[in-house]
């Protein structure tokens, strides 16, 4: 069939009449688009699909699509093909009447999840109510104190931690890791594959991947490893790259974390000991993932341990005064500063 045969088709549609005539000029406009290259234009009266992913951001609740987050989802959709454009405005009209669900997809695309992950995550949500959604779509409590997964080793922190800050921006590995393992926020202390195997597989490898000792939690013969290259292997993910900076001052410290929480951008910590000097000091990963205000704008801070599997808030004052206490931990000594 010619280029001209096809225009002349084309025309043909245009000019159809009034009955059905919108139908007819949007088939053309498709079909001249499909064969011809020509740009698709909005058609009167409707919303083009960009539009609507840019109202449903707009839209979703902050405590789900953060800012940093929110920033990520239309260039990951305009990097979709048409049809899989095509499918993800169709969920997005499919679950117009469940914004708990909308929010999540949002996410998982900003996630750079794929349309088949995508697809499934609407459909293991479809039907479930709001506090459910966001306890399983994520590791650690979404703005709450709570309990939260936990590390299965007696030094896999950080691979923990990697974990947890996946999950805060990728709800569809949230809710597999989830549905996976028996209970996240449990460990056995003698058999760390007794009780969640995948869940401690997954933080064994990073342990080995980066020369840690993996050992049980009632052990003291494991040993981890350093922080940053685990956190920044879920770049992809999250759309975070970390680095580290000294935690003295303790202001500049508490000034960087409220910035970027402030920004939807969670932020890991390593606390250690206030030892002497000459004394061994050690470490342990731990991630703050909120920020609150009392009345008079002071601060406090949601805090992630993955030894007890467990989020809690601490003010500024508490952290000033080393009342922030994880093991024998209680010093910020090192702040993951997201770019």
């Amino acid at each position: 069939m010619t280029r001209a045969l096809l225009l002349a088709l084309c025309v043909a549609a245009l000019s159809a009449p009034a009955r059905g005539d919108d139908d007819a000029r949007g088939a053309a406009e498709l079909l001249r688009h499909q064969l011809l290259g020509e740009p698709l234009r909005e058609r009167q009266g409707r919303r083009a699909p960009r539009d609507a992913v840019a109202a449903a951001i707009t839209a979703a609740a902050p405590t789900t699509l953060g800012a940093h987050q929110a920033g990520r989802v239309l260039p990951a959709y305009d990097a979709l093909t048409p049809a899989e454009r095509a499918a993800f405005d169709g969920l997005l009209r499919r679950f117009s009447d469940q914004p708990a669900v909308r929010d999540q997809l949002l996410k998982a695309l900003a996630a750079s999840s794929g349309l088949d992950d995508v697809t499934w995550l609407a459909g293991a949500l479809d039907g479930r109510d709001a506090a459910w959604i966001a306890a399983n779509t994520r590791l650690a409590p979404p703005g709450e104190a709570g309990p939260a997964v936990r590390q299965q080793f007696s030094d896999s922190c950080v691979p923990t931690t990697a974990q947890a800050l996946r999950a805060e921006y990728d709800p569809v590995y949230a809710l597999r890791t989830r549905l996976a393992n028996p209970d996240v926020t449990g460990a056995d202390d003698h058999d760390p594959m007794a009780m969640n195997p995948a869940l401690a597989e997954e933080q064994r490898d990073v342990l080995l991947r980066y020369h840690g000792g993996p050992a049980p939690r009632a052990s003291q013969d494991g040993w981890g490893i350093e922080v940053t290259r685990p956190l920044n292997d879920v770049a992809a993910f999250t759309g975070l790259t970390y680095r580290t900076h000294r935690g003295e001052p303790l202001e500049e410290a508490l000034a960087l974390i409220e910035a970027h929480l402030a920004q939807g951008r969670a932020v890991p910590l390593v606390v250690s000991r206030a030892f002497a000097p000459g004394e061994g000091g050690g470490g342990h990963a731990v991630m703050a993932t909120a920020v609150r205000h009392d009345p008079a704008g002071a601060p406090s801070f949601l805090v992630f341990d993955p030894l007890a599997g467990q989020a809690t808030w601490f003010s500024a004052d508490e952290l000033r005064r080393r009342e922030m206490r994880f093991a024998s931990f209680d010093r910020i000594a090192y702040v993951l500063t997201p770019g």
